[in-house]
């Protein structure tokens, strides 16, 4: 999906969504594709599942330090 159809699906600034949509692309969680002046994003699933298994292990160490088991 390129930054005007999100934009308009979600109701926000345009340049604001791109700047967000960038970042999410420069760590890994979304693949772009340029076509013409257009950049069309695309969820990297791997990526993202992966990040999500490593913030819940994070959130699992932290509870086991704090409570125990």
């Amino acid at each position: 999906m390129d930054i005007q159809s999100i934009a308009k699906e979600i109701n926000k600034d345009r340049s604001v969504l791109s700047r967000h949509m960038h970042l999410l692309a420069g760590v890994g969680l979304l693949s772009t594709e340029k076509v013409s002046r257009n950049v069309y994003f695309e969820i990297n699933a791997e990526v993202f599942v992966g990040k999500i298994r490593a913030l819940f292990n994070q959130v699992n160490k932290a509870i086991e330090t704090c409570c125990g088991n």
